[in-house]
């Protein structure tokens, strides 16, 4: 029997890079998808350094969908779980946040005329993309992010700063565990030690800012006290420009 042939990814796309980045580019939802992915590459990067700086020991990625993101081991050993999350791009349910919208894509040249309704904006402005992006970097105040200790500050500078802090999809229920379907997409206490989280959405930089635990950013579900809350406001509790910072923090 004749050896099937394997696919590289490039194959299975059969685009050269530039036009891969152009389909991106022009369809925000498929790079909503590849995003979180992204954003796991560049703390990688991150850890990387730390590594070869001598800062931690060594750090795993996760090898299946309900594995943690990273662990993470200290010099002194410990293993630390990291999960990695992008910051939400800012919202723009409001009528006046709308209209500031609509003035900065005219501004930029985005748009040559501004529709009657928001709605009838074109998909592409109205979804999460570059353009939502750009306007919700315009907002800063200082773009001059801390490089490392507490950044709680300068987050309550960020225009609604918040993080979407659940499963993409649902977990499995633990062995023998009666659990309420609609809670697998909560991440249970415990069972993470550091929040990462990515603010390119709101900075354009591939930065992050990390939260602990006990750093009381991560508050319980209202419903499954056992659980976090999946809506996550960046300006509560205590945040850190770099990992180390966190790892301090919870005596590591």
């Amino acid at each position: 029997m004749a050896k099937k042939k394997t696919y590289t990814l490039e194959e299975m796309i059969g685009l050269a890079p530039d036009e891969f980045v152009e389909v991106l580019a022009e369809n925000p939802r498929a790079y909503m998808a590849v995003r979180g992915a992204v954003a796991e590459r560049h703390l990688a990067h991150v850890l990387e350094h730390l590594v070869s700086s001598g800062q931690i020991k060594e750090y795993g990625t996760a090898s299946s969908d309900f594995d943690k993101d990273f662990e993470v081991v200290t010099k002194q050993g410990n293993k630390v779980v990291v999960e990695c999350k992008n910051a939400q791009v800012l919202n723009l349910g409001t009528k006046t946040l709308q209209a500031k919208y609509l003035d900065f894509l005219m501004e930029e040249g985005r748009i040559t005329q501004k529709p009657k309704e928001f709605k009838k904006l074109a998909q592409k402005f109205r979804e999460s993309g570059v353009d939502r992006y750009c306007f919700s970097e315009s907002f800063l105040k200082t773009t001059q992010v801390p490089k490392e200790g507490d950044c709680s500050a300068w987050l309550k500078t960020v225009e609604k700063a918040s993080v979407d802090f659940q499963r993409t999809r649902n977990s499995t229920a633990s062995s023998g565990k009666q659990v309420d379907p609609k809670a697998l997409r909560f991440y249970q206490h415990g069972e993470l030690d550091v929040l990462a989280v990515c603010m390119f959405a709101r900075t354009l930089k591939w930065e992050f800012v990390f939260t602990t635990k006990n750093g009381g950013a991560m508050k319980s579900h209202n419903k499954f006290k056992d659980r976090y809350a999946n809506s996550l406001k960046l300006t509560e509790g205590v945040w850190y420009s770099d990992l180390m910072s966190a790892l301090q923090e919870l005596g590591l």
